[in-house]
């Protein structure tokens, strides 16, 4: 027998911030979750919702959902297939924090932009929270989105092993350590260049000012001359 009751679907906002939306009769607004766990909730028709799933992706893109017992059943309603890959909140979380390359793909194969910034969304989150993101995974992230943004559907990015680690291998490490020591020979020559620069100077240099010689004057010996 069908949960559904069709006149009154709860639709759920777990996002932080306010969501708006449309019906054909009705303009909604969802309140931003007060933690990201206690969702924001209005109930709708089953009208309403295939009017917003068939004119907008707010449904589709992950940015409402509905309850775990009939989710289900109206997303067979709303003929969206393929509602079992749409990405929870937490799902997102998950992907940043704990990166596999079976769910960082599933970060980069987002085609809607709408869609993406839940992801960034939820990374700017975790970083005000002090939480760290691996810098492989905020690369890959700010990657995908520089390429939504030019409109590329399809991504460039081609995951490796490397990407799912959150520190630094040997070759990483090799590699920088070669970087640094090439830097410091090159700071070493730099200075010892300047060195002898400053005393080819000193030692060219002109004096400031020459000495003049000393001059006395004689007094003459005997009485002075007499004067009338």
């Amino acid at each position: 027998m069908s949960k559904l009751d069709t006149q009154n679907i709860n639709v759920l906002n777990y996002n932080e911030n306010e969501v708006f939306v449309d019906s054909s009769k009705e303009h909604y607004k969802f309140n931003a979750s007060r933690d990201g766990k206690t969702p924001s909730v209005v109930p709708m028709t089953l009208n309403e919702l295939q009017y917003i799933a068939s004119n907008t992706d707010v449904i589709v893109t992950g940015w409402l959902t509905f309850d775990e017992d009939v989710k289900e059943e109206v997303f067979k309603e709303l003929r969206i297939a393929n509602w079992k890959d749409i990405l929870s909140n937490s799902d997102i979380e998950e992907i940043l924090l704990n990166p596999t390359l079976d769910g960082l793909q599933k970060i980069v194969d987002i085609e809607n932009q709408t869609y993406f910034d839940r992801v960034r969304i939820a990374m700017f989150k975790l970083n005000s929270e002090g939480i760290d993101v691996s810098n492989k995974v905020v690369r890959i992230v700010n990657q995908r989105y520089d390429e939504l943004r030019k409109r590329q559907r399809h991504s460039s990015i081609v995951l490796t092993k490397k990407d799912t680690q959150n520190y630094a291998t040997p070759d990483e490490v090799k590699e920088l350590s070669a970087q640094n020591a090439s830097l410091q020979a090159q700071i070493e020559e730099m200075r010892k260049m300047m060195e002898q620069m400053m005393t080819s100077q000193n030692s060219n240099a002109a004096p400031t000012s020459e000495s003049e010689p000393a001059t006395t004057t004689t007094r003459k010996t005997g009485r002075p001359k007499k004067t009338v």
